[in-house]
């Protein structure tokens, strides 16, 4: 039988984090998932805590497909793959050094059977920092009317929040493999121009994990696609100031290079 939310996960060497978030998945009070995981080319061992895991948990193997790329492709192109490979009418984002609730997917798949017209739904997040929980709470805009007036300068949502129905996919188009960062808030923006519904449920469902760098570079990016789509959403923004921002950002993440890469 088909299960009604499928969980797309890709993961690029979490070998200290991914068990635990595979494990909030099947300790979902909600049984009807399954879970496709895309390993991206880790040079770690992802791979073998992955499979270890499976090995010691028998029960959930056939909910649990792992697909892995030869080469590292990056967030969008492994989540485009999740994506083609899963079978659910919802799917549910998940991060590789994130935490789901318990109650999640429950919560998460009633509301998009009790509003037919929300395409996309997340929630609020505790912080993880440094690999711990600080107890700092993460919140958006709740309803569709707030998240589009903003839309254009904020992203609406913590994207390991997200569920999203297949058909918003269908009507939107995948995630855009030509961006490595900020692919989630280049798709809200494409799907605000495409008339998508949005919302976000206003319980921490999600323990998320702060990347400081990492977030400097999504900083650049957001802004850059921001640039991009204020003209397509008939907006009127102050380009020169933008594009000062623009510019300070990708100075900023420049310096921070000499930090390793990590893909979510």
């Amino acid at each position: 039988m088909t299960p009604c939310v499928s969980v797309i996960m890709a993961v690029f060497n979490e070998q200290l984090n991914v068990q635990s978030a595979i494990q909030s998945i099947c300790d979902q009070n909600y049984s009807d998932w399954e879970m496709i995981i895309v390993d991206d080319a880790s040079t770690d061992d992802t791979r073998m805590v992955i499979h270890d895991f499976i090995q010691a948990n028998t029960e959930y193997a056939d909910r649990i497909t792992v697909l892995h790329n030869l080469d590292n492709q990056g967030l969008a192109y492994s989540l485009n793959y999740a994506i083609e490979n899963s079978t659910g009418q919802y799917l549910a984002r998940m991060d590789a050094d994130d935490i789901s609730s318990v109650d999640r997917l429950e919560k998460q798949s009633a509301f998009f059977d009790e509003n037919p017209e929300v395409d996309v739904v997340g929630s609020f997040a505790y912080r993880i920092l440094e690999g711990e929980s600080d107890g700092c709470e993460i919140q958006k805009m709740q309803f569709h009317e707030d998240i589009i007036d903003q839309i254009h300068k904020v992203n609406p949502f913590i994207h390991s929040s997200v569920m999203i129905r297949r058909t918003f996919f269908k009507r939107v188009g995948l995630y855009d493999t030509s961006f490595r960062r900020a692919q989630d808030y280049e798709l809200w923006l494409r799907g605000y121009l495409k008339g998508a519904h949005y919302h976000n449920i206003p319980d921490f469902l999600v323990y998320y994990n702060v990347i400081p760098v990492q977030s400097l570079r999504s900083i650049y990016c957001s802004l850059c696609i921001r640039l991009k789509y204020a003209a397509k959403g008939k907006r009127v923004v102050n380009n020169y100031i933008l594009a000062c921002a623009i510019f300070i950002s990708g100075l900023l993440a420049k310096l921070a290079l000499f930090r390793p890469s990590i893909s979510r």
